[in-house]
């Protein structure tokens, strides 16, 4: 969040968020200038946002809504990140989540390999 950047020194970030927040409500009060439809605002500009935070919010809990801890108090690698075995549309590798976490180098193209190496 802007408050976030803003609190740890990264002036540039909360700059660009800003802008960008900025940037989308003259957007929409400009459409709104030129259809004259608060309705179409709306159901246009909106709700659309709306629901694909609801959306991501949700995929984002059943991602990383397991959380457990071994005896000494370490993060179980295994748990905490949902991997999703031969999935049918994994085409950036967006379903080795745990990698995504624990290996954040590895490209997409090298997630075989890597994976391989890991078993």
């Amino acid at each position: 969040s802007i408050k976030f950047f803003v609190a740890h020194g990264m002036k540039s970030k909360a700059d660009q968020l800003q802008s960008g927040v900025k940037t989308y409500w003259i957007v929409t009060f400009a459409i709104l200038a030129i259809t004259r439809s608060p309705s179409f605002v709306f159901w246009v500009v909106l709700e659309p946002l709306l629901c694909m935070t609801y959306f991501l919010a949700l995929i984002n809990i059943g991602f990383h809504g397991f959380i457990e801890y071994d005896a000494d108090g370490k993060h179980i690698d295994m748990v905490n990140s949902t991997a999703i075995v031969d999935g049918e549309d994994d085409m950036f590798g967006e379903d080795d989540h745990m990698t995504h976490h624990y290996n954040t180098t590895v490209y997409f193209k090298d997630l075989p390999a890597h994976q391989k190496s890991k078993q």
